[in-house]
């Protein structure tokens, strides 16, 4: 996604036929349901130092809809988890790693997802 266009991302339909939602779209609609925890994954960026930059974007989105206090915050990358951590302090930042194991007789790879709080 990170080298995609944002015209085509729009265009792209979901299973159910919608579109999928900007953060801001996500954000608002969970803004109205006070019982919904926000789950926000950051992937893996290819320019470290925009790590930083939606790091802050995505605090600040959080804030506009008052959303701090109902949120976890994943990462595959931890220069991610550090940014997140570098703004927001008291929060639980959460590194997802993978591993990969083969297996012999059929070569087959297995993946398992591991998730490690930084913070």
């Amino acid at each position: 996604m990170e080298t995609t266009p944002f015209a085509k991302i729009c265009k792209v339909r979901l299973d159910n036929g919608e579109q999928i939602p900007t953060l801001d779209e996500y954000l608002k609609v969970a803004a109205s349901k006070p019982n919904t925890r926000v789950i926000l994954e950051m992937k893996s960026l290819t320019d470290l130092s925009r790590k930083d930059e939606s790091a802050a974007r995505i605090v600040k989105a959080l804030k506009k809809y008052k959303l701090l206090d109902r949120k976890d915050i994943f990462a595959f990358s931890l220069n991610a988890c550090l940014a997140f951590k570098k703004l927001l302090p008291n929060t639980k930042i959460y590194y997802l790693d993978r591993v990969y194991l083969r297996r012999k007789s059929r070569n087959l790879v297995w993946q398992r997802l591991i998730i490690r709080q930084m913070y």
